[in-house]
């Protein structure tokens, strides 16, 4: 699942989901993955931005930063996005 910023998801619906993946942008704020993570049991992703083949760097390294300075996130990329497969 990966909650819109948009809308809060409800915690009965966060304890049916398998994990949480949070999009790391320029606007993304850490505490809102705190915050979804405290009522959640399971994997919490954290994946940098990307668009089309471009890697975004300052994504990368806010999303990298982000999982060394809270181990209990782990990191992943839309490899599919990197290595331009549709």
């Amino acid at each position: 699942m990966s909650p819109k910023r948009e809308k809060e998801v409800p915690v009965s619906v966060l304890r049916k989901a398998a994990e949480l993946k949070f999009i790391v942008d320029e606007t993304f704020k850490i505490e809102e993955a705190l915050r979804y993570a405290r009522d959640f049991v399971g994997p919490v992703y954290l994946s940098p931005v990307n668009f089309q083949t471009n890697l975004d760097k300052v994504s990368v390294k806010r999303a990298v930063a982000m999982v060394l300075k809270h181990p209990q996130f782990r990191l992943t990329m839309q490899l599919h996005k990197i290595l331009d497969i549709k």
